[in-house]
């Protein structure tokens, strides 16, 4: 197995991929549309390529860190993408947060010319990101250090598809944790009660972001997160699993992304609060 690790997409996610790689003893060639973020991965050690092919040509691993089914599709599918230029020896990282039936489709077409695709959706945590690998064993077996380098802890999963599915799960706590937080301290306010006491006296230790009105992203937007509950509610339906509560808390990211704050933080839903209780 090659040294030299390809990443496609760059952005937070992607960029601590070629930290943990560099610092691990393996290279990367990244490439993104966003060349301030190539940049930015070139100062941590990474070679930028000039498209998805270019980085194809020269590695046998790739990471796709990507937000989610259309962009995954336009990496696969869209001119240059790779699955033209796919080799027996490449194996495709989904580490994004796609559907279990994309992953599951780019498993077979990548199958189709002797190469494989995996997924390893990823989440953080105060020591890292938890990867969650799902796929074909034996593809597993030869990117399993790639993925340990990458990774704070990580556990295969079985079959395309478990991954995301298990990462729906962690989305749905993570939004509805953070739409009943919204609701507390907005009902607080309404109650002419605020950090101090919920805070300081009851020592709740909320998001401290929902007691002001700056919602500039440091986690998930809530746009990301809409889109990771709307993937949640489609495994529900094939899995005939009933979700009510996350139902309510998909339309109050649906209303907040509407009404012009997708790209906050996920902490900006309690706008959806503030214009219910004018």
């Amino acid at each position: 197995m090659t040294k030299m690790i390809g990443i496609i997409g760059n952005g937070r996610i992607g960029l601590h991929f070629v930290e943990q790689l560099e610092s691990g003893g393996y290279g990367t060639i990244v490439f993104d549309i966003d060349e301030k973020l190539m940049k930015k991965a070139a100062e941590h050690g990474a070679v930028i390529a000039g498209s998805s092919r270019e980085l194809a040509e020269q590695v046998d691993i790739i990471v796709l860190a990507l937000a989610g089914d259309p962009i995954v599709e336009a990496v696969m599918e869209g001119e240059g993408g790779l699955l033209e230029v796919l080799r027996p020896e490449h194996i495709i990282i989904d580490t994004g947060t796609s559907s279990p039936r994309l992953d599951r489709y780019y498993e077979k077409r990548c199958a189709e010319k002797g190469a494989a695709f995996l997924e390893a959706p990823v989440t953080w945590r105060a020591h890292g990101l938890i990867l969650m690998p799902a796929g074909k064993r034996e593809a597993f077996d030869i990117v399993e250090p790639v993925i340990k380098a990458m990774s704070y802890k990580y556990r295969y999963l079985g079959e395309s598809g478990r991954g995301q599915e298990l990462k729906a799960v962690n989305q749905l706590l993570f939004s509805a944790r953070c739409a009943i937080e919204a609701e507390a301290i907005a009902y607080a306010k309404a109650l002419g009660f605020g950090k101090e006491d919920l805070e300081d006296f009851l020592e709740f230790g909320l998001n401290p972001n929902m007691y002001g009105d700056d919602f500039t992203r440091t986690s998930g937007t809530t746009r990301m997160n809409l889109k990771d509950l709307k993937y949640a509610q489609e495994i529900a339906f094939d899995h005939k699993a009933c979700l009510p509560v996350t139902a309510a808390v998909y339309q109050a990211f649906l209303h907040t992304t509407i009404h012009g704050g997708g790209d906050d933080d996920q902490s900006g839903i309690i706008r959806y609060w503030h214009s219910l209780n004018k």
